[in-house]
């Protein structure tokens, strides 16, 4: 008890009196304690988040100048090859994945975090460096050759259909290909959408074929996604099956319909 001039609160204010005095200066101590370990915690808080920016841009840096190297990148490829080759461990991979997409806020976030590195000027022209010195001619003749191979695989097929569907991945029709639907509808053109995945031709899922089961095939090409392509692979690799096909671009169906009409009626009737 605090004395004044050799008396205690007691004495001098009575009991009762006292122990009030002493509840506020309990309490107000105790609030001042909070105020503090706020403060301390606080700035706990933001000297660990100034430490854990500082050890990802370090590691940001460190991986950058690992992945430079030609023979981190052999390496790295390579255990991931050892790795994928136990059937466990692509099960096991296969089904985290799953789970953790089945989690809508992480793929918003996901989604966030590619947009938001995509936006960076340096970021973007670093990735699109990279994808040109990988993504060569030859090598893309490589993945083309071994993608038609698997797809041409029924089993294979099927089980990445379902689970490309089990992943909310959507097959349907694309904006020109609504409008090229609503065309061959409106001039009575005989053919139908075809282009979810159901029907097939070797390796190829073309985007429409004949009503009446003429061997003939419509593709419609996106002025972006096919940019660069050449459209007599696709025709080639219908006509080894014994299907004629049309290739339609996306800036045909909108700007030149005559155009568009003359080669429906040339390849339908002709």
């Amino acid at each position: 008890m605090s004395k004044v001039k050799g008396k205690t609160n007691i004495e001098l204010f009575g009991k009762e009196r006292a122990l009030e005095i002493r509840k506020k200066r309990s309490k107000s101590m105790k609030r001042a304690y909070k105020e503090g370990r706020k403060l301390v915690d606080s700035k706990r808080v933001e000297v660990r988040e100034k430490i854990v920016e500082s050890q990802k841009a370090y590691f940001r840096e460190k991986m950058e100048s690992l992945w430079e190297s030609e023979e981190f990148k052999r390496s790295q490829s390579q255990r991931v090859k050892v790795y994928y080759k136990d059937p466990k461990n692509r099960e096991s991979q296969s089904k985290r994945l799953k789970q953790a997409y089945t989690d809508l806020s992480l793929r918003e976030k996901t989604s966030d975090r590619v947009t938001e590195l995509w936006l960076d000027e340096e970021y973007r022209k670093k990735t699109i460096e990279g994808n040109k010195k990988r993504w060569t001619k030859e090598e893309r003749k490589k993945q083309k050759e071994k993608s038609r191979l698997l797809w041409e695989n029924s089993d294979y097929r099927e089980k990445t259909i379902k689970g490309s569907a089990s992943s909310n991945a959507t097959s349907k029709p694309n904006k020109p290909e609504m409008v090229f639907m609503e065309f061959i509808k409106k001039y009575r053109f005989p053919y139908k959408y075809v282009g979810n995945l159901k029907f097939w031709i070797g390796s190829k899922n073309p985007d429409f074929v004949h009503n009446n089961g003429k061997k003939k095939v419509i593709e419609v090409y996106g002025d972006y996604w096919h940019r660069g392509e050449d459209p007599q692979e696709r025709i080639d690799a219908f006509e080894k099956h014994g299907y004629d096909c049309l290739v339609i671009w996306e800036h045909e169906i909108y700007k030149e319909k005559r155009e568009v009409i003359n080669k429906l009626e040339d390849f339908t009737y002709g």
